[in-house]
Parts: structure tokens; C-alpha cells; sequence
């Protein structure tokens, strides 16, 4: 076992719990869809956290040179991904049968769990830094980004909130396909 297999073995489990919480979450939605008003924003913010998660999985195995097994790496590794299964734990309410809607609670907890994101992103952030990410396109996807998770972050309204997410969301389908399709 490779130096970057323990390590990524670690981040891997913690992502994938992170995930299962967030896709349970949305079941447990799923089914309760008849009593539950569950609105757009917090699935919307449910899809976009595990979009997102998938995304630090992808990342972390691309730059897997960078991933070395020593107590500071580990410990890097249950920091980021523990930190991003406490927002994921977050998004949904833990009392679903006790709910009528779920907008109240996304505008409680939405500031914790975008301003989770953006945090986490910083990370990945200095490693396309690292890594010598050069392409203005590249810094310009970055910015849009980063302004995008800003924007939800300060945003009041139920209109801007359903929007920005539903761009948050296109950073990890739409703007993918697009770029795969340009050979990017």
C-alpha cells in the first residue's frame, strides 16, 4: 500500500460518509414528501454539497503527489474531511417528522454550511496554486465560483438564494460537460 492509499483510504471513507449522510438525507425527504414541504433550497443545497464532495474526492485522487502518510497528513485529512461530514450533518434537520417545511431551517444553518464551502474550497484553491494552474479560464472559473458561494452567503432573498444555488450547482454539471466538450 502506497503512502497516498492510506491516506486517500482515510479521506475516502470520510467523503463517503459525508455522502451518505447527504443522500439519506434527501431519501428521508423523498419520503416524507406527502406532509413535508421541502421547497427548493435545501435540496438545491443538499445536491451542491454533494457535488461538491465528489468534486474533493476527484481532486484529491488528481493530485495524489502531493497526499503523503506522516501524523500531520492524517491529521489534515480528518480535518478536512471531518470538517466537511459536520457541514454535510448539517444541511438537512436531524427532526424531519416533527417538520411541516424546511426553508426555516436552511436559513438557519445556510451561512454555516456555504461558509463551510468556501473555506474547504480554499484548500483546493491553493493546490490548483501548487500545481501551477495557468489558464485564464481556469482563474476565471475560479473567481466566478468564489463570488458565486460570497453572493449566497449574503443574500436575502428566496429568488437569489434558488438562483446562486442553481449556479452553484451548474459549476459542477453544466460547466463540466461544456468544458469536456471544449477539451478542457
Amino acid at each position: 500500500m502506497s503512502e497516498f492509499d492510506l491516506l486517500f483510504s482515510l479521506f475516502s471513507l470520510l467523503v463517503g460518509l459525508a455522502m451518505a449522510e447527504v443522500l439519506g438525507d434527501l431519501g428521508r425527504i423523498i419520503d416524507r414528501r406527502r406532509r413535508l414541504k421541502a421547497g427548493l433550497l435545501t435540496p438545491m443545497l443538499a445536491t451542491a454539497v454533494l457535488l461538491d464532495l465528489g468534486s474533493f474526492w476527484i481532486s484529491a485522487f488528481e493530485d495524489r503527489t502531493l497526499l503523503k502518510a506522516s501524523n500531520l497528513g492524517e491529521l489534515a485529512v480528518l480535518v478536512f474531511a471531518g470538517a466537511y461530514y459536520l457541514i454535510a450533518t448539517i444541511v438537512v434537520p436531524e427532526d424531519l417528522d416533527s417538520r411541516v417545511e424546511l426553508d426555516s431551517h436552511y436559513w438557519q444553518n445556510r451561512r454555516i454550511v456555504v461558509g463551510g464551502m468556501f473555506i474547504l474550497n480554499l484548500a483546493n484553491f491553493a493546490i490548483a496554486i501548487k500545481t501551477g494552474m495557468n489558464s485564464v479560464l481556469g482563474w476565471s472559473i475560479v473567481a466566478c465560483f468564489y463570488a458565486t458561494l460570497a453572493a449566497l452567503f449574503v443574500a436575502n432573498s428566496y429568488r437569489a438564494n434558488v438562483a446562486l444555488l442553481a449556479v452553484l450547482i451548474s459549476f459542477y454539471t453544466l460547466l463540466q460537460f461544456v468544458l469536456a466538450l471544449l477539451g478542457y
